[in-house]
């Protein structure tokens, strides 16, 4: 790290072995890949995705102001850091509430306050997702695991910012974190399971990246065996290592590996596409993902394990100059970095994260 990325007084803005531009480019690559896997139409018009991309804009707002709530909390006890992190999973809930009461107008639900909320094409309404519109009576009751059966594809997307918090937490614990914001919305025990997976392979990627700069390579085979070290033969692991492992593309057996919108199912055959066209851009995954059978899905979360690996260089810049939430999604995952590694204020020094408070205030 450079002299440029250290303070006057010598203590760093971020912590002083790290690669925080890389882990940053890391962060923000994942998210506009996933944005540009899941784009809904196409030719000369605005980008637009689906329901999920905005669920996803406001996790990131709920965890930026989880982040400030925590920072508020420890400085009221007088701490630095906690030993046991504080979970997101309530102002996850509250993100989801958010997002339902301003794009799919659900009724008793409190309109969020902050910038967020005044971005115009969030009030857009792009349609439903089964599960978060059936657990809707769940997150109004603060219910801690839904009461559905769900195992739809959706909450996978939630995890990807929560895994960012490893570098704070730790990518145990924030597997955890993954799959208790999964049981917000989703009841069956599969999306659990397949959610803090995906908490352990990107959040510890982005902990190499912090740790060894930009070079690191996602080893998806090795997370899955050592996450199943104690189950080897568990249904889940036997779903999703033949896609690895498999040295030959075919439609079929992308088709074969996912053959719905289960958790398991999405994730196999992103996992096989990546594999196969980890060093292609979004819009060449959007048509190999045709043959299976959520395409959209498959073709976002390939895109963003593409943009967590190669960051934004990987991506097509013109259609992210086109997309709707470009902008939105880059300003919500620079924000949420500063928050991650932002020391307390010291005296005399100004708090990098005051002005912060009033886009994201606390609200009851």
């Amino acid at each position: 790290m450079g002299q440029g990325d250290q303070r006057p007084s010598g203590r760093g803005a971020a912590p002083p072995t790290g690669f925080p531009e890389a882990f940053t480019n890391s962060f923000r690559g994942m998210l506009l890949g996933g944005l540009l896997g899941d784009v809904r139409n196409s030719g000369d018009n605005l980008l637009h995705s689906g329901p999920v991309m905005h669920q996803l804009c406001w996790t990131i707002d709920a965890l930026i102001r989880h982040r400030l709530h925590t920072r508020t909390q420890e400085q009221g006890q007088g701490l630095v850091q906690t030993d046991q992190p504080f979970s997101p999973t309530s102002h996850i809930r509250n993100g989801l509430l958010h997002w339902g009461s301003l794009a799919r107008g659900w009724p008793n639900t409190a309109m969020p306050e902050g910038w967020l909320g005044e971005v115009p094409a969030l009030r857009v309404d792009r349609g439903p997702t089964q599960a978060e519109d059936s657990a809707r009576a769940d997150l109004v009751d603060e219910r801690s695991l839904s009461r559905n059966d769900f195992r739809t594809s959706s909450a996978l997307f939630r995890t990807l910012p929560i895994a960012a918090s490893s570098v704070v937490a730790g990518p145990d614990v924030v597997a955890g974190w993954c799959a208790t914001a999964t049981g917000l919305t989703h009841g069956h025990p599969e999306a659990w399971s397949a959610a803090a997976l995906m908490g352990v392979l990107v959040g510890s990627h982005l902990t190499e990246v912090f740790r060894s700069g930009p070079w690191a390579r996602i080893d998806a085979l090795t997370t899955i065996n050592w996450f199943f070290s104690d189950m080897p033969e568990h249904p889940m692991a036997e779903m999703l290592r033949p896609g690895l492992t498999d040295a030959a593309w075919s439609p079929a057996t992308l088709a074969r590996l996912s053959p719905d919108d289960s958790t398991a199912a999405v994730l196999a055959g992103s996992l096989y596409l990546f594999e196969h066209f980890r060093d292609e851009r979004p819009s060449a995954i959007r048509a190999l993902a045709a043959r299976a059978a959520a395409p959209h899905a498959v073709a976002s979360l390939t895109s963003a394990l593409i943009g967590l690996e190669r960051g934004p260089g990987g991506l097509d810049s013109r259609e992210l100059s086109r997309h709707e939430l470009s902008w939105v999604l880059d300003a919500l995952a620079r924000d949420y970095c500063v928050t991650l590694w932002s020391p307390p204020a010291h005296h005399g020094e100004m708090d990098a994260l005051a002005e912060m408070t009033l886009r994201y205030p606390e609200q009851a």
